[in-house]
């Protein structure tokens, strides 16, 4: 379905564990995180090979982001992001990405190990 794998089209849920933590005038504050989804469109930037059946690729996208907060209100945050990628034999990724929620003023570092199937 996509002989080139340039385009991604991620589909998401956070279901956080922790509270979020954030300083404000100097004091840390501890607050409830809400579960969050959301769904968009990466694009492969670059991608070589830096060894035997491994590759490396650095990818860009937008997303939108879906929360619902503690009034049950309904927001929609754009979504920047960005991510660094290791693929090994085609099936096993490690990656590192960022991103920043226009909508929100939030930025947030992500990695992970995973299969791609």
């Amino acid at each position: 379905m996509r002989p080139l794998k340039v385009i991604r089209f991620p589909f998401y849920f956070n279901l956080p564990t922790e509270t979020k933590q954030f300083l404000l005038n100097g004091v840390l504050i501890n607050e409830k995180a809400r579960p969050s989804f959301g769904a968009g469109v990466e694009f492969k930037i670059i991608g070589f090979d830096i060894a035997k059946e491994t590759e490396f690729e650095l990818e860009a996208g937008s997303l939108i982001n879906v929360l619902i907060t503690e009034n049950e209100k309904v927001l929609f945050a754009p979504v920047a992001a960005l991510r660094l990628r290791l693929v090994k034999d085609r099936d096993f990724a490690m990656y590192l990405a960022s991103y920043y929620s226009l909508g929100i003023n939030s930025f947030g570092l992500l990695y992970g190990t995973g299969f791609i199937f």
